[in-house]
């Protein structure tokens, strides 16, 4: 018997309490068979959305998605989406059908959705119409009804295909995965930020390399950048490499000066840009065990960049003299701890307070100081540095 939280529990209780059936659905069952911990909970119902409303009219509903069919409730401080049986019709936009019927069987909704693990159900007992529970057993992905219907309904199942693969190392079924590739033009229709959020679990999956480079042809629509070059070696460290930040990095790489604007026409993060802009830039960078050159490094970059610049090399080919950088970097920035203008014991109101005039003499001196303390020759100490700071002024 699958264990539900207390709170799902207590909204399937009390939807039949007013005479309705409900349901745990999709993903939720399909990890419990799984023997994984579920990470939601979705509920299906035949009650209509007034209905559900009125089911729950002592607590707090929210119409998230009110036009499909779906309520958001407030239980025991969990948010929990219930969603009315319902057919689709027509998708105008290749995501939004243009007619949504609300049902009372529990057949029909399952039969509407996109991959048959995905359409399992659970009140007591498991309920498989399509044969989830089979392909679950064969570790396939495997589209309900026609495949070429599905994901012309909403091309976003195609990377969501791809995704499932990588997470749980199946295989996408023949006929699945013949549609997937014949249909791959279709996701030139779906939102970047919707891409965005596929593609981001499909490269953090374990089998994301083998999935990715078998089904390269679908990244290659929505970036066209890839057309011409080569992923094979990319998607090689992609498999070594555990971080999806360094995930992301391999996967950007071979795009070269071109990736940060990619990465901003898929709506990654400002912050995301940057990180695996430096990566990529950077991926050639000189180094070595020798101190004075690491520490030339630690003044001008982040060391917890620097680190996963080395990393991400290793995975391409490791190399002597990155390990000894490596070494060398996380040994300099644990005792010296002192890089940044920002954690010097004095600033630029010391150095006024001693007759410095104000101007850009004030921060060539501080950097000055800053460099001899990263090189071990001065202490970080306030009285050390504000005596430097004396013997600078002094030579003008």
């Amino acid at each position: 018997m699958m264990r539900l939280p207390s709170y799902v529990q207590k909204a399937l209780d009390k939807l039949e309490s007013g005479g309705y059936e409900a349901y745990v659905v999709g993903g939720a069952v399909r990890d419990y068979l799984l023997n994984k911990e579920p990470n939601d909970y979705d509920v299906s119902t035949n009650a209509r959305p007034d209905e559900v409303r009125e089911v729950f009219a002592s607590y707090r509903v929210f119409d998230t998605g009110i036009k499909h069919g779906t309520v958001s409730v407030m239980i025991e401080r969990k948010m929990l989406e219930i969603t009315t049986y319902r057919s689709e019709e027509d998708y105008e936009d290749f995501r939004h059908p243009k007619k949504v019927t609300f049902v009372r069987d529990l057949d029909t909704d399952l039969k509407r959705r996109d991959f048959t693990i995905n359409a399992l159900a659970y009140n007591r007992k498991i309920i498989d119409r399509v044969g989830g529970i089979a392909d679950l057993k064969s570790k396939i992905i495997r589209a309900i009804g026609d495949p070429e219907e599905r994901f012309t309904e909403d091309p976003l199942r195609i990377l969501r295909a791809l995704r499932f693969a990588a997470e749980l190392g199946f295989t996408i079924e023949p006929s699945t995965a013949a549609a997937v590739l014949a249909h791959a033009g279709l996701i030139t229709k779906v939102s970047a930020e919707r891409i965005n959020i596929e593609l981001n679990k499909l490269l953090a999956a374990p089998a994301a390399a083998a999935i990715t480079g078998a089904y390269f042809p679908v990244i290659r629509v929505f970036i066209p950048e890839y057309r011409a070059l080569d992923p094979a070696p990319h998607l090689a460290a992609l498999k070594r490499l555990e971080g999806f930040h360094l995930r992301l990095a391999a996967f950007f790489l071979p795009l070269g000066a071109s990736a940060p604007a990619v990465m901003r026409r898929l709506k990654y993060s400002r912050a995301a840009v940057k990180k695996t802009g430096f990566l990529v830039d950077n991926f050639s960078l000189e180094l070595s065990g020798e101190e004075e050159r690491l520490v030339s490094l630690l003044l001008r970059y982040d060391y917890r960049d620097l680190i996963d610049l080395i990393d991400l090399r290793a995975a391409y080919s490791p190399r002597a003299e990155d390990a000894a950088a490596r070494e060398g970097l996380m040994r300099l920035y644990r005792e010296r701890e002192c890089f940044r203008l920002k954690d010097l014991k004095i600033g630029g109101r010391d150095l006024l307070a001693i007759g410095f005039k104000e101007g850009v003499g004030v921060r060539l001196a501080l950097e000055r100081i800053l460099s001899e303390v990263a090189l071990g020759k001065l202490p970080n100490r306030r009285e050390a540095l504000l005596k430097r700071a004396g013997e600078i002024k002094k030579e003008g």
